[in-house]
């Protein structure tokens, strides 16, 4: 069983019937040990607030996450701190023992489908970093710095094919 650096599992099966509300303040402990997995220099606060209703097969995960992260910025190496909020909204639900046959239309900008519910548990602190891996910057800048796309290249003199002195022996008919 892996480890996580966050993890707040919840039974589904005692939940209360309108739902327990959790509320998430990482640790300096599960913030480092979350900064190191997600490859960032630091998280200087993390805290959720979140609510795991039963619903029928399963239950619904509703909540929002906040933290404060250090990045780094990818113009000058400077490590910066950002605000990330990122809401949490999903379904998990008891997988049908059969598999459906036929053919499956997704709609790609309709709602998600649920979740698998594999046993009764739910990690929502493993769902609190998935969501602020998820609201982090693939390419963080520092606010007001640009990225100048345009480099000039030196002048330099030409470069002589290394050839050029062959071209001399070459007797000509």
């Amino acid at each position: 069983m892996t480890v996580l650096p966050l993890s707040r599992p919840v039974d589904v099966r005692r939940l209360a019937r309108d739902g327990d509300i959790l509320m998430i303040d990482a640790d300096a402990g599960e913030r480092a040990a979350l900064a190191r997995d997600l490859g960032i220099p630091a998280i200087e606060r993390l805290h959720a607030e979140i609510t795991v209703t039963p619903a029928r097969g399963g239950a619904r995960v509703r909540g929002h996450v906040s933290a404060t992260v250090v990045q780094t910025c990818v113009v000058t190496l400077d490590p910066f701190e950002t605000a990330i909020e990122e809401d949490i909204d999903l379904r998990f639900k008891r997988q049908a023992a059969a598999a459906p046959t036929g053919e499956i239309d997704l709609d790609a900008s309709g709602p998600d489908g649920p979740e698998p519910l594999e046993g009764d548990i739910i990690d929502v602190g493993a769902l609190a970093a998935e969501h602020l891996a998820l609201g982090l910057d693939l390419y963080p800048r520092k606010p007001g710095v640009a990225f100048d796309d345009i480099v000039e290249a030196p002048d330099e003199p030409a470069k002589q094919s290394p050839f050029a002195g062959l071209a001399g022996l070459v007797r000509k008919p």
